[in-house]
C-alpha cells in the first residue's frame, strides 16, 4: 500500500486523479483535541485512507515556548 504525510484535501484530489492506486494511510503530524482538522478526517473517511498522527496529544513545549526533547524541562 501506499501512504502520504501531511496532503490536506487538494493534494489527495489531485493524487488521487492521477495514480493508479491511492494512498492507504495519510500521515499528519499534528491532529488533536485543540487541532481537530474536520475536514481533512471526514475527508479521509469518505475516500476511505486511514490517518496516523504523530502529534496526537500535542506539542510539548518548555517555559520559554520552545519545543522540549523530552518530558522534562530544565530551568
Amino acid at each position: 500500500s501506499i501512504g502520504v504525510s501531511n496532503y490536506g484535501t487538494q493534494k489527495i484530489t489531485e493524487l488521487i486523479q492521477h495514480a493508479t492506486i491511492p494512498p492507504a494511510v495519510n500521515q499528519v503530524v499534528e491532529m488533536n483535541v485543540a487541532w481537530q482538522q474536520q475536514k481533512l478526517l471526514e475527508f479521509c473517511k469518505v475516500k476511505c485512507i486511514h490517518i496516523y498522527c504523530i502529534l496526537s496529544i500535542g506539542i510539548l513545549r518548555s517555559n520559554l515556548g520552545f519545543p522540549c526533547s523530552n518530558r522534562e524541562s530544565k530551568p
